[in-house]
């Protein structure tokens, strides 16, 4: 996909559009929330800005044992368990608000 596309919610390419200027895409943001004291271990981490990995937890079940990876998945943005609102509002939210504000 080039970036001057969007994408249909059905994934159709019929529906792909240049983007106009002052045109926003949606953004998707991962926030890693800090574990809580019952939980006994983190199974998702943060592996960058981009990425997170999904540890398979369940190593004892056998259909999963001969699976010997991690499940990684890449965002728009991702959010270690040490970020705070206000970074998270900075970089997911500011701007829209401004412009709705603006009209």
């Amino acid at each position: 996909m080039t970036p001057e596309t969007t994408p249909s919610s059905s994934g159709s390419d019929n529906s792909k559009r240049p983007l106009k200027s002052g045109e926003e895409r949606l953004m998707v943001a991962v926030r890693i929330r800090p574990l809580r004291n019952d939980e006994p271990q983190r199974v998702l981490y943060a592996l960058n800005k981009k990425n997170v990995v999904l540890e398979d937890s369940d190593k004892s079940d056998v259909l999963r044992s001969k699976r010997g990876y991690d499940k990684q998945y890449s965002f728009d943005v991702v959010f270690g368990e040490e970020s705070t609102q206000e970074e998270v509002y900075e970089i997911t939210t500011s701007s829209l608000v401004k412009d709705v504000l603006n009209g």
